[in-house]
């Protein structure tokens, strides 16, 4: 069974614009994080570039995570990214609900708390600014 949600709303402008005018109206994401299904996750320092003998230091952080599925790539805020330390592997272009962004990736193990699922090792990530969402807002 699935289930879809949708929302009907009426805007007001005053004054009324111009005929033939477009007129744009965006809905901020934080309603996005009580839709779907958020989950404790715990981001490592990439097992592959953990060498025995060496002094790399694995950082770990536990994070909620939000599951998109419609994301192409799973995406952490750079600020993240800086926290733990990850080394840039490489960039894409992705699309956010803010716009456009090119982006650094990284790789990272992503492992869930408390659950059964598997975990991953390396998996090649994203990063973007999410400073303009106000994770307080959100009930995860």
């Amino acid at each position: 069974m699935s289930h879809v949600h949708s929302t009907t709303f009426h805007v007001n402008i005053t004054p009324q614009p111009q005929s033939g005018s477009q007129v744009h109206v965006q809905q901020s994401p934080i309603a996005l994080c009580n839709l779907g299904y958020n989950m404790l996750i715990e981001l490592s320092t990439a097992s592959a570039f953990l060498k025995p003998g060496t002094s790399t230091i694995r950082n770990t952080i536990s994070v909620w995570g939000h599951f998109d599925t419609g994301a192409g790539i799973t995406t952490i805020d750079q600020s993240l990214a800086q926290h733990l330390g990850l080394n840039p592997i490489g960039q894409s272009n992705i699309r956010t609900a803010n716009g456009n962004a090119q982006t650094n990736n990284y790789a990272a193990d992503v492992s869930f708390v408390n659950s059964k699922l598997n975990s991953f090792q390396n998996l090649r990530i994203s990063s973007c600014n999410f400073s303009w969402v106000q994770f307080s807002k959100c009930n995860c």
